[in-house]
């Protein structure tokens, strides 16, 4: 790896890193549908209309992500842990940098379990086509690419806000028509 012995002797490098992964719509529907197997689910994706293709595509595009992150965090030698966004979050003060594995919505889940201001977060999209607020394309295809400008200080911090809505009284969660 061509990062591997320069990133050693770095003494702001994280050591702990966590990723946070979407949940595919496949890992959903084999949880909701623990009672089908394999093809009995793909045949029921297809009596809807649904391109079971597309569905494992998208679910192989994120395990795929997943992999390759494991691998290169493991070759770099940092402790990491990769958990699904429906797991115990527990995991998320043990980090000192989180990765989300997914589109907008886990990118803003996790900033969500993020409690302090000092944990960075930063995510990939296995499939940029469809979600653009995390990172860019060309580093969701090179995640290696990631880790060299993070040890080269070639990145900006970008601090942000949250605002946190509740909503109260009756009829709000009513069909609308």
């Amino acid at each position: 790896m061509r990062l591997l012995n320069c990133l050693r002797d770095n003494r702001h490098w994280p050591k702990c890193v966590l990723g946070i992964s979407k949940l595919s719509a496949f890992e959903f529907l084999q949880i909701t549908h623990s009672d089908l197997s394999h093809n009995q689910l793909l045949s029921q994706l297809r009596k809807q209309s649904i391109d079971p293709d597309e569905i494992l595509a998208e679910h192989h595009r994120q395990l795929t992500c997943e992999k390759e992150l494991a691998r290169i965090l493991c070759n770099l030698n940092v402790s990491y842990r990769i958990m699904k966004r429906i797991d115990d979050v527990k995991c998320v003060n043990w980090a000192d940098l989180v990765i989300t594995i997914g589109g907008d919505g886990t990118f803003l889940l996790a900033s969500k379990l993020i409690t302090n201001n000092k944990t960075p977060i930063f995510g990939i999209n296995p499939h940029p086509g469809i979600s653009t607020f995390t990172l860019p394309i060309e580093y969701s295809t090179d995640i290696e690419r990631i880790f060299e400008k993070l040890y080269a200080g070639d990145y900006i911090v970008l601090m942000r806000s949250r605002i946190r809505t509740v909503m109260t009284g009756e009829g709000l969660y009513q069909q609308p028509f």
